[in-house]
This record gives structure tokens, C-alpha cells and sequence, in this order.
């Protein structure tokens, strides 16, 4: 087995971590880890943080990762997305609005609880789910 060329090996600086991110196309951490991780390596080595490295090379992290981050979600917010969704039934939302679900499961303690905060009768919803499952 031969070992690697050590003239073809490519020399991580700050300089060129940043240059690669601003050359590719998808910065999702998880994405980068899967097709290069040297760069994802290089980036947190010499930046502490893959968000830290992304927002050196001058993007807004919260953009480029495209979720929300941790804190985003209050019991205002939630109920103002859940008045949104009007009566889409709970199995809709934990497939469409994971993050949804996930941050009223955390501070209403269930669905349901999330739902009658924000002011609908949950058994009326829920009998119009079933009737739109099985009419």
C-alpha cells in the first residue's frame, strides 16, 4: 500500500476553510460531515465550531442550516402556529412541523394541551380528524 503524496495533500488555513464554504453549495454540518469531512475537520479545528467557520466565511448560520435554533420556540410562537394550521390533525403536524410538535410537546406537555392554549376545543378537532379519516 502506498502512502499518500504529501505535495497532494491539501493544507487547511483559515484562509482556504473559508474559501471552500463560500465554494459550496449545501453547509448543512450533517451534509459536510458525509462528503468532506477534512473541511468540516479543518473548519471546526480552526474556527472551535462548524457554526463559528460558516459565520466567518460570512453567512448568517440560521440561514444556511435552514431550521430553527434552540430557544426559538416560546408558548407565544407556538400558539400562533398552531392557530395557522387551524384543524390540521396531530399525525399531519408531527410529519409536517416536526419542530412544531416537538416545541408544544416540550412546553404544553401534549398536543392537546398545546391545542386548547391556543384556544380551540380539542374534542371538535379531533371529531372532525376522524370524520375526515373515516366520513
Amino acid at each position: 500500500m502506498r502512502k499518500p503524496d504529501p505535495s497532494r495533500r491539501k493544507k487547511w488555513t483559515r484562509k482556504t476553510v473559508i474559501e471552500e464554504l463560500r465554494a459550496a453549495e449545501n453547509l448543512s454540518a450533517k451534509h459536510q460531515q458525509g462528503i468532506n469531512p477534512k473541511l468540516y475537520g479543518a473548519a471546526v479545528r480552526h474556527f472551535g465550531s462548524w457554526r463559528a467557520a460558516v459565520e466567518a466565511a460570512g453567512f448568517k448560520y440560521q440561514k444556511v442550516v435552514g431550521r430553527r435554533l434552540p430557544g426559538y420556540w416560546n408558548r407565544e410562537r407556538c400558539i400562533k402556529a398552531i392557530d395557522r394550521l387551524s384543524e390540521r390533525h396531530s399525525s399531519h403536524v408531527r410529519r409536517q412541523k416536526p419542530a412544531l410538535y416537538s416545541a408544544a410537546l416540550r412546553i404544553f406537555g401534549s398536543w392537546q394541551a398545546a391545542i386548547e392554549a391556543a384556544g380551540y376545543d380539542y374534542q371538535s378537532i379531533r371529531k372532525g380528524w376522524v370524520d375526515e379519516w373515516y366520513p
